[in-house]
């Protein structure tokens, strides 16, 4: 299964789009619809079908996150939720950044360890604790959580 049209659209909906790199509310370098790869304050200006074709390279490297690590079958809304999710929180990395597969403290984060147990209800209550950037609640993330936690469970 590959992500729906839908997955793009909570991206887009959520990433306005640039074509001049700009620092995002995680203060990192960002162009197109939220993609933040090798982008620094010097990339040049790009066009809405470049920034297309690095939307679809960053959604499928979240769905290769997702297939490596999810053990239990998805739902098309499923899928879908977890690739929004994953394209803006990433995978994580111990010791420094909370994601998908790890929690900064090293461990698996709760969602990960709820859907592979096969407990949808509960990983879709994860959703909405994932709304923090650079330890302050964004709006922009609470509605997005809202948004991915519906497509979850729809």
């Amino acid at each position: 299964m590959n992500p729906s049209a839908r997955a793009y659209e909570i991206i887009k909906d959520f990433e306005s789009f640039s074509a001049q790199p700009y620092l995002c509310p995680a203060h990192v370098w960002t162009i197109g619809w939220g993609h933040t790869h090798g982008v620094t304050k010097d990339t040049p200006p790009i066009s809405q079908e470049q920034a297309q074709r690095m939307l679809e390279w960053d959604v499928d490297n979240a769905v290769q996150i997702i297939r490596r690590h999810v053990r239990w079958p998805l739902t098309q809304g499923q899928l879908d939720a977890l690739a929004s999710f994953v394209f803006n929180v990433g995978p994580g990395k111990p010791g420094e950044k909370d994601g998908l597969v790890w929690l900064r403290n090293g461990n698996t984060s709760t969602l990960l360890r709820k859907i592979n147990v096969g407990d949808m209800d509960g990983a879709a209550a994860e959703f909405p604790k994932w709304t923090r950037s650079q330890g302050k609640v964004l709006m922009g993330l609470v509605k997005r959580r809202v948004i991915e936690q519906s497509v979850f469970e729809s």
